[in-house]
This record gives C-alpha cells, structure tokens and sequence, in this order.
C-alpha cells in the first residue's frame, strides 16, 4: 500500500498543482537534487526550520556532552588502574564484557523510557513510578548481570592462566 494513501496525503496528480509540499524545506531540497537546480532558502525559512526544532537540538546537544564527559570520566579512571591490570591481568578480561553489558541495559532502558514517553505514559521530568521503577530494574539487572560477569571471568582467567 502506498504510504500517501495511509496517511491520507493527497497526490501531485490529484491537485494538479503539486505545491502541497511547497512549504517543508525536506522536500525543496530533495526537489533541487532531483531536479540538479539549486535550493534558494529565506533567512526567515531558516530561522522557523531551527525554532521549531530548537528544543531537539538542546536535547540532543546536552545529551551528546555529558555522553562524552562520561566517556572522558570513564577513560580517566581506567587510565588510573593501569598498575592494577598489570598486576591483575584476568581484569582484562571482564573490561569489555562489562562495558557491553551496561550498553545493552541502559539502552534497553533508554528504549522502554523513550517509548513510554512517546505513547504518553510519562510527560515531562515529574516523578513517576514507571520511571523508578525501570531506573531500579536496570539498576538490579546490572548488579545481578555484574556479579555473574565476575565470576565468569575469574574462572576464565583461571582456565587461562591468567593469575
């Protein structure tokens, strides 16, 4: 099924015109790719594109800095055990375990906030039960995926000889 006919878009064909799209800047530029003619864009066209997007772009933008101020903060420290591996090499072992172990939770985490927020379970930053109580799943399935980390790789250091 054609997706105009889903969302109920009328067609350039019905209108005769083709002008239904004249108002998104999307779809002149993809005209002016297709069409290889250059794109002219208002300053004021620009400036409602980025005020109605503006609140993405502050979300985005603060989430982007503190990911890599934990990314920053996370290396330093690891930088910091370096004696600590070299007297302990079976750490070695759980180091990327571990960190693909909290992507996958946190992003299923990430993924079960954003849908709730998207299909109005939860509005805005007041506290919710659904919040807490995902936050404290993740936090338990962390622990408990973190103790049986642990123990996986004492034992494969031991099968490896790594003491």
């Amino acid at each position: 099924m054609e997706c105009r006919k889903v969302y109920n878009i009328p067609s350039t064909e019905s209108t005769g015109r083709g002008d239904h799209h004249g108002t998104t800047i999307f779809y002149r530029i993809k005209l002016s790719i297709r069409k290889k003619k250059p794109v002219i864009i208002s300053i004021a066209e620009r400036l409602d594109f980025l005020t109605a997007r503006a609140t993405v772009f502050r979300q985005g933008i603060v989430s982007l800095i503190l990911a890599s101020l934990g990314s920053l903060i996370g290396g330093i420290y690891l930088g910091s055990f370096s004696e600590t591996l070299e007297l302990l090499p079976g750490l070695i072992i759980m180091i990327p375990a571990a960190i693909g172990m909290r992507g996958n939770i946190f992003a299923s985490l990430g993924s079960r906030m954003s849908t709730a927020l998207h299909m109005g379970e939860i509005s805005g930053l007041r506290k919710s039960p659904l919040v807490t109580d995902n936050i404290a799943a993740s936090l338990f399935l962390t622990l408990i995926v973190s103790c049986y980390l642990g123990t996986l790789s004492r034992v494969a250091a031991a099968v490896f000889g790594f003491h």
